[in-house]
């Protein structure tokens, strides 16, 4: 550049300069070369996701066919459908969140032991999330998450077998069947749910999560609803506390 000249001008041919040389052809390359880059790498990238979904297909293949359900009130049946055994199967016992025991249909049918109502199913009161509140923690305190129920059973090839989980009995909890397949791997089933998942990840972070969340959303609700109709939807006036 000139000397002499003002330096505003030599600020903003430096920006200039700057600007252009950020597109120049001859470093970056043209817009055909950026769009074939790009499709090279998300070509990459699918034929990655593809292989690790496959690769996760044929794992669980024999664990796809391990069916769990629950039967009469406190059992868990295994039934395998596979063609090799499974070993080491067992029942580990995990809590309810609040809102999966409002929700599922089986507490919410259950007589709300004198509060609640009929309106129990559609919309719980506040005294009977109260009630499975204290419940929960009951449980939580009396039973180990992490302690299995029965341990070292093999299920051959097209049998079933039944577990006894008193636990159950209160529909407070939900059992998860744990089982090692014939090639070593871990796998967990929900006996409500039926997920098939890996062993140990059967209560991951995102559904604790989740849980949580929408235990809160509810609780907000719960309580509006209750003060609404406790303490302002009177057109006789202002009711007094519940009774």
């Amino acid at each position: 550049m000139s000397e002499g000249l003002p330096c505003d001008y030599l600020w903003v041919d430096w920006l200039v300069n700057w600007w252009h040389g950020l597109f120049w052809t001859q470093a970056w390359g043209n817009a055909a070369e950026w769009f074939g880059a790009i499709g090279t790498g998300g070509a990459f990238i699918a034929a990655v996701v593809f292989f690790i979904h496959e690769r996760r297909t044929a794992n669980r293949g024999q664990a796809s066919l391990v069916f769990v359900r629950k039967v009469k009130g406190a059992y868990v049946e295994i039934t395998n459908r596979s063609d090799k055994s499974i070993f080491d199967v067992r029942t580990v016992v995990d809590p309810m969140s609040m809102m999966t025991a409002l929700t599922i249909g089986e507490v919410n049918q259950t007589p709300a032991m004198g509060v609640g109502g009929s309106n129990t199913y559609k919309y719980p009161s506040h005294e009977y999330y109260l009630l499975m509140r204290r419940l929960l923690k009951e449980k939580a305190r009396r039973f180990s998450a992490n302690s299995p129920n029965q341990g070292d059973v093999e299920i051959p090839a097209g049998e079933k077998h039944e577990i006894f989980v008193p636990e159950l009995m209160f529909n407070l909890d939900e059992a998860y069947v744990l089982f090692l397949d014939a090639y070593g791997r871990s796998w967990a089933v929900n006996s409500r749910t039926r997920k098939i998942i890996g062993a140990g990840q059967y209560r991951p972070k995102s559904e604790r999560f989740k849980e949580r969340f929408s235990s809160r959303w509810w609780i907000a609700k719960n309580e509006v609803h209750y003060i609404w109709d406790n303490y302002m939807d009177h057109r006789s006036g202002k009711p007094g506390p519940p009774e």
